[in-house]
Formats: C-alpha cells, structure tokens, sequence
C-alpha cells in the first residue's frame, strides 16, 4: 500500500471514528435531557404544580422571512391614497 493510499485509508478512517462518535454523545445527551425532563416534571408534579410546558414539547422551528429586497412592500393604506388623490388636484 502507497503512502498516498495509506493517509487517505486513514483519513477515512478518523472520518468514520468521528462520525460513530459524534452520534454516540448525540444520543447520549439526549437520553441525559429526557431523564432531566423527566425528573424536572416528577419534582413538579411532587410540589403540586404543572410540569413545565417545554419538558413535554419540543421548541417550534420559526417560519423563515424573506429577505427584505424579496419581501412585498405593505398594502397602501387608504389614507395614503385619499392623499395621492387630493394631490392630483393641487
């Protein structure tokens, strides 16, 4: 095996190492934030109040706006327009 070969065998490697890492303390911490949710919601309930609503649902993405130059410029009202009228006359 060429040295080339060896680096990009290795390269592949430490890419597959992160990736099975990454995944491992991705479902690690999710499992430790149910259990906190889950213990949150316990003490709740022990004290005789609602559990917290964001320990039962996840946060809702936000509806992405459009940038400014691609947005419709607002509705004329209708004051602007009875003035755009009295102009006409003057």
């Amino acid at each position: 095996m060429s040295k080339n070969q060896q680096e990009s065998t290795s390269k592949m490697q430490i890419e597959e190492n992160f990736e099975e890492l990454s995944l491992a303390t991705e479902n690690e911490i999710k499992a430790e934030v149910s259990e906190l949710q889950r213990q949150l919601a316990a003490a709740a309930r022990k004290q005789g109040q609602q559990p917290p609503k964001q320990a039962e649902e996840p946060p809702q993405p936000q509806p992405q706006q459009p940038p400014p130059e691609l947005q419709q410029p607002p509705p004329e009202s209708q004051a602007n327009k009875n003035n755009n009228e009295l102009n006409k006359f003057k």
